[in-house]
Order: C-alpha cells, then structure tokens, then sequence
C-alpha cells in the first residue's frame, strides 16, 4: 500500500505545507484546525471523483436480465456515475443504447417498438437503470461505472468507504495531488492568498490526469485497423460465419 498514504498522513504533510505542527492522530483530533482539515479531505476527495474517471474507482455492473424482468434494476450502493459508451450486450456481442434522454425514452415508449426492438437500449431514472424494451429481453448487459468509495479501510482489498472515517484509513488518489488540494482548499478556507498554492495544484491536476491512464499508440499509414465498436448496423466484430 506504498504507493497510497493514510488519512492522517495527508493530513499532517498539507498542515506543515501551510505552517502547521503535525499531529499524532489529526483525524481524532478536537482541535478546530484539524476537524476543519478532515472536512475538507471528505469534501475533494467527493470532488475528485467528479473530476475525472479515474481508473481505481472503475467497477463493472452485469445485469443478467430474464424474460419476466420488470425492466428497471437497482444501481450498486458505490454508484456514483456510468462511463460513457461502455454499455453492452453480451448476448448479441453489440453495443446498448443509451443512456437515452427523457425525450428518446418517450419516444420509444409512444411509438410502441416493442416488437420491432432487437436489441435493449437503457437510460437511467430515479438511481435505477431501465432496459427498453420492457420486459427485458434474456440477455447479459454488463458496463462499466464510477465508483463513489474514495477510501479504503484497513485490511479491506478495494475500496469501501466514500469518506474517512479513521485516521488510518487509506484515500485512494495520488498523495501528492491530495496535498497539494488540502493545501488550497485550507488557504482559501482562512482566507489567505492562494495563488500560488492553485497553480501547483493545478499542475498536479493535470499531471495525474494525463498519466492516470495509458495513451494509444499513434499510427501515421495508412492502415487504421482497429475493432469497430460502433458502425451503421451494430454488426459484431466476428461470427460471420464463411470466408469472405
């Protein structure tokens, strides 16, 4: 777990950063300047999980649905928001539709496609998915989300908590980027100049995103075969079934 710090960690190296002592147990503390620092930990590390999909919070939702389904399944308690354009159906080895918009689920639901609908499309409605049509056809959809569990406490393999609750509890964000935003956040907190203190932030920001994940490599021929994720007809990739 070297390479992620404890609460308390993060929280003694932002306090000595802005002129701070540290202390033994900050997130126990009942010193106002660290029950303030806590809060503030609770609130970028929910930030950052709106900030960009990182890929330790990436999960995977499979929802095998049967003929006698409603339609409408329950999203995990750690759901906080879907990955775009990762939704799929395993079953016809093509991509789901969706989420669909309030107008294009009206649509579908007015024009009664039911019969003629091959394939399921979803949206997402009152922290539930629904699949159209309704029942759900037998199949296997499964797509990938951000999690909400930023934290992970001791002993636990994944993270499992979406704000600290002690001060060993591990934050599962880059140290130094945590930092650097405790920093600002506490700055702009007192009301004392934080400029500075933005700009490294922001550099770190952007540092992290750009290597959070890797990076494609670049063909410059003229040949760009790849998988066809998305085409006109939905066709999968294999399965033709003879030589062409």
């Amino acid at each position: 777990m070297a390479r992620f710090e404890t609460a308390n960690a993060l929280i003694n190296r932002a306090a000595v950063e802005v002129g701070l002592n540290a202390d033994n147990d900050p997130v126990a503390s009942p010193d106002e300047t660290y029950i303030q620092m806590q809060a503030l930990l609770d609130s970028l590390g929910q930030e950052l999980v709106n900030l960009y999909d990182w890929p330790i919070l990436v999960r995977t939702l499979t929802i095998d649905t049967q003929a006698d389904d409603s339609g409408v399944y329950e999203l995990p308690d750690d759901y906080d928001h879907m990955i775009n354009q990762t939704a799929w159906d395993m079953n016809n080895a093509v991509p789901v539709t969706g989420p669909l918009s309030p107008q294009q689920w009206q649509y579908l639901e007015g024009t009664n496609l039911v019969s003629q609908s091959l394939y399921a499309s979803l949206r997402q409605f009152d922290n539930k998915l629904e699949v159209y049509p309704q029942p759900a056809p037998p199949t296997i959809i499964t797509l990938e989300y951000i999690s909400r569990n930023w934290v992970m406490e001791q002993g636990q393999g994944t993270p499992n908590l979406d704000s600290v609750s002690t001060g060993s509890d591990f934050v599962m964000f880059d140290p130094l980027l945590v930092v650097k935003m405790l920093k600002l956040k506490y700055l702009q907190a007192k009301g004392l100049p934080a400029q500075d203190a933005a700009m490294e932030f922001d550099t770190m920001l952007q540092a992290r995103m750009s290597k959070a994940q890797g990076a494609p490599m670049l063909n410059a021929g003229r040949s760009m075969r790849g998988y066809r994720y998305l085409n006109g007809w939905n066709a999968p990739d294999t399965g033709y079934g003879g030589m062409h």
